[in-house]
């Protein structure tokens, strides 16, 4: 039975093992591509309530790019370290988001994304036909540019 369901939430997991485990994942997924191996459609991950650097935000948008088979990925609460570490971070989020093909559901709620980042990431939705539920809090933000000020 493939693996279905991946959670590491609450885990106080470092940047260093977030890393690892995704080189894993990464190196497990291509194994299975080569040797044509069913790949796994559905998978649930979550890796909320962390606490991780925007390195390996990108990191996981690389893989977010090149493995089709996620279905939700809940990224709730990550508390990013550096000054501005959410920057580039979440703009391979926006770019991974774009190219995705099998993305449902997406949970960003809770996290500190500066309103250009925000309107990058949705504006990467007018790409992707497949994400369906997109969970984002701008209350205390102002509404990116070119976007309604109302609920979203």
């Amino acid at each position: 039975m493939p693996l279905l369901n991946f959670s590491i939430a609450n885990s106080q997991v470092t940047d260093n093992g977030f890393k690892y485990l995704i080189q894993r994942f990464e190196a497990i997924y291509l194994k299975n591509v080569q040797t044509g191996r069913e790949i796994v459609e559905g998978m649930h991950f979550n890796f909320s309530n962390n606490t991780i650097g925007e390195s390996s935000v990108r990191f996981f948008a690389e893989i977010l790019k090149k493995f089709h088979g996620f279905r939700s990925v809940d990224m709730r609460s990550l508390l990013m370290k550096g000054k501005n570490a959410s920057d580039s971070g979440y703009s391979e989020l926006a770019r991974a988001i774009k190219e995705n093909n099998s993305l449902v559901e997406l949970d960003i709620r809770h996290n500190f994304i500066p309103e250009h980042q925000i309107a990058k990431i949705l504006n990467a939705l007018a790409d992707n036909y497949v994400l369906s539920e997109l969970k984002l809090d701008i209350k205390t933000r102002r509404t990116p540019n070119g976007f309604s000020s109302y609920p979203i």
